[in-house]
Formats: structure tokens, C-alpha cells, sequence
């Protein structure tokens, strides 16, 4: 069984899929505050892979494409770069035994499907949960039903713009399970509670998605501007 204090860290600096740069910079900004230091002053031993090695997918102006993606032909690549190095980092462990514990540090939400389909491909005889903590929900209809009682939307902000009415109202037609902002403002911790026997009672492994807008989207949107034009 791999050891409990085993972190494999996977950076994945990619601006490609955005509508204002800077979400790039977020691994090495991570890192030069001492993120890995502190890990390992804590017990932990770290391994560090790179999904983008030679070198970070810079933002430029796009257009939306017709499957409503920015840079769709790069994004693409991107998430088959991340697919195949969280599959090798897997990949040091059995299929059998537990998974290691993954820190994937990010730039884009784009690359969760990656994430997803590199886990479920290591472990086909398990069902993988995601808890998607984010402002909004990111969504694309799935073309096929029965994707549903894995995913819990987790601190989605109903009357953020970007989420759309007809989203909403998609989310609840399919009888998603949403934890809005609100509800979390009022006992977050029983939210989560929440959350988590939701998805422990359908699920064998839990990805837990952090889009950081979700602590407060107009301040992070507003530095991720910021951080594209210096």
C-alpha cells in the first residue's frame, strides 16, 4: 500500500482556454511561497512531475470556436498532455492498492476532464467522485445521461453571471445535487458534510476540484488581470 505521507505534485501551467491571461503563473507563484518546503517540513515526501515540461502554454486573444472553447485545437493538446502525465504518476502505484495522493496545481478548470479520464482509466473497476468547488459550474451538456450522482457543484454562486439560467435550470432538471454559496455562508462546515456522504455513498474515490474564484470572484478575476498585464 503506498505510504499515507506520499504527495505526488503535478504542475500544469497552461493560459489557453482563458478569457484574460495570467492563470499560468499560479504553479510558480504556489511554489515560491514555499508551498513544497512547508510540505515536506510537515513530514511529507514529495514527488514533482510536470504535465507542460518544456515549457508553460501562454494565453492569446482568441475567439470562441464552434464548440464554444477558446484555442480549442491547443486546449486539447494541453489535456492530453495532463491525461498522460497524471497516467504516469498513476502509474507507480498497482491499480489494486491506494492511490497516492495527487496535488495537481493548475491553471485552468479545462484540465479536470483530463484529471478525470487519467484516474478512471488507472482504476476502470472503481467509480470516481468530483466535488467541484467553484463560483460557477463550467458547464458543457454532457451528450450522454448517467454522469450525475458522481459530481457534486459546491459552493456555486447562483447570481453570478456566469452561470445561466438555462444551466440552472439544466442542473436541476437532471437532478444534480448543488451546494450553493449561500447555503455554505450558512454552515459551511455542514455543507461539506453534506458533500462528502453524498458522494462516499456512491462513489469509491473522491478529485476534489478548487477553482479559487470561488473565495471571492471578483477579486480573482480582477488579479488575474491584473497578472497578464505587468
Amino acid at each position: 500500500m503506498t505510504p499515507p505521507n506520499r504527495i505526488n505534485l503535478i504542475t500544469a501551467s497552461a493560459d489557453v482556454g482563458s478569457v484574460f491571461p495570467g492563470k499560468s503563473r499560479a504553479p510558480s507563484a504556489l511554489q515560491s511561497i514555499g508551498l513544497i518546503n512547508k510540505l515536506t517540513t510537515l513530514g511529507y515526501e514529495i514527488s514533482i512531475h510536470d504535465a507542460l515540461p518544456n515549457e508553460p502554454v501562454n494565453w492569446t486573444e482568441s475567439h470562441i470556436g464552434p464548440n464554444a472553447a477558446y484555442n480549442e485545437a491547443v486546449v486539447v493538446a494541453v489535456c492530453q498532455a495532463v491525461k498522460s502525465n497524471v497516467t504516469s504518476a498513476l502509474a507507480c502505484s498497482p491499480a489494486n492498492t491506494h492511490v497516492p495522493f495527487h496535488l495537481i496545481l493548475g491553471s485552468e478548470c479545462l484540465i479536470c476532464p483530463a484529471i478525470m479520464s487519467a484516474l478512471t482509466h488507472h482504476m476502470p473497476m472503481k467509480r470516481i467522485g468530483l466535488l467541484y468547488v467553484d463560483v460557477d459550474c463550467d458547464l458543457t451538456y454532457p451528450n450522454e445521461p448517467g454522469s450525475i450522482s458522481n459530481v457534486v457543484p459546491f459552493g456555486l454562486n447562483s447570481s453570478s453571471p456566469a452561470n445561466k439560467r438555462d444551466h440552472l435550470g439544466y442542473l436541476f432538471n437532471e437532478n444534480y445535487r448543488v451546494i450553493t454559496s449561500s447555503a455554505i455562508d450558512l454552515d459551511a462546515a455542514g455543507r461539506a458534510a453534506e458533500a462528502l456522504r453524498w458522494l462516499e455513498e456512491r462513489v469509491d474515490c473522491i478529485l476534489v476540484h478548487l477553482g479559487v474564484d470561488v473565495i471571492d470572484p471578483n477579486c480573482f478575476l480582477w488579479e488575474m488581470c491584473l497578472a497578464g498585464r505587468r
